[in-house]
């Protein structure tokens, strides 16, 4: 009886999570929105980063400057005597992504990145389709995200008797098995001055999965970045998958302190999952994170201007 208690916990946390951002979302169009000042009737300022802690925000960099991204998650540790022991996990084996972003305008751009599990290529694009109004006239902001990844590293070993799904044809690695996709719709609102809420339709396809699991999988995921300051924000994010379920029965869980200024954001982030492309962070395990597992990391933005900004520019710059 014990497991049950964190099972009927999870499984109520997540429903009320998503359905709580999702009816703020909706019934929130219908109030006028203080914002920052500024004669630009769009809202550009909702998230610092183009990536909220692990998923994507509707931020893309605007078409002055290029980014240069470092996400890095120390091992995973417990809330007992290795957690000192063990440094925060500083001692134990280390996941790191570096990626570079480049604008194509104002409300699209491409990316680059590699992770170091797998030794992971991928290429990234996000486009900008409806922005936030501070009339309310758009009272959202949406995004299309697209990645396609490239696994580079050696395969697991075949077992002597794996076959295809036929069951006759014995099973051997190809090069596609390398490769995954994630495409995702991006809605966000900004409430105020402080407060930004995102909801991403995920879906993912892998052309090699474990047996038993589906190619496709679709998510959904939910994210809050709450401004206690200028310069400073609380992050919080949960994915959400609706197949493909995780064994342990725990899904992504990500919390996160940001500080930021115009062109810098850095985190320091607790996260259940040390992957850093969404194509596993929506396939593999997570930490028990009801028996105090999770990992410490960080990730850190920097802005490289191609021109030196004008002052009239900066409500629509990230931070």
């Amino acid at each position: 009886m014990k497991k049950l208690y964190p099972v009927v916990f999870l499984k109520i946390f997540r429903v009320k999570f998503i359905f709580v951002l999702l009816s703020i979302l909706i019934t929130s169009t219908v109030y006028s929105q203080d914002f920052l000042f500024t004669d630009n009737p769009e809202v550009y300022d909702a998230f610092r980063s183009t990536v909220l802690i692990n998923s994507q925000s509707t931020l893309t960099p605007g078409k002055n400057g290029w980014e240069f991204h470092i996400r890095h998650r120390f091992g995973a540790i417990k809330a007992d005597n290795t957690f000192l022991k063990n440094f925060l996990g500083t001692d134990l084996v280390a996941n790191i992504r570096f990626g570079f972003v480049f604008p194509i305008g104002d409300k699209t751009y491409v990316g680059v990145g590699r992770t170091k599990f797998g030794k992971t290529y991928d290429v990234e694009a996000k486009r900008l389709l409806l922005v936030q109004t501070t009339d309310n006239s758009m009272p959202f902001t949406i995004a299309a995200y697209v990645n396609a990844a490239c696994m580079s590293d050696d395969f697991a070993p075949v077992p002597k008797y794996a076959f295809f799904s036929d069951g006759v044809t014995p099973f051997a690695y190809t090069f596609k098995h390398r490769l995954s996709y994630n495409s995702q719709i991006l809605i966000s609102r900004k409430f105020g001055k402080n407060l930004s809420i995102e909801l991403n339709p995920v879906y993912i396809y892998r052309n090699l999965v474990p047996p038993g699991e589906e190619n496709q999988t679709f998510g959904l995921t939910g994210g809050i970045a709450f401004k206690t300051s200028q310069n400073a924000s609380l992050l919080a994010e949960y994915a959400y998958r609706f197949n493909n379920p995780p064994a342990n029965g725990y899904y992504p869980l990500s919390l996160g302190v940001e500080f930021g200024t115009v062109g810098h954001a850095f985190q320091i982030v607790v996260s259940s999952v040390r992957d850093l492309n969404e194509q596993p962070i929506y396939s593999n395990e997570t930490t028990d994170y009801f028996k105090g597992e999770f990992l410490f990391g960080f990730n850190i933005k920097r802005t490289f201007w191609y021109k030196k900004q004008k002052s009239n520019d900066a409500t629509i710059l990230p931070h």
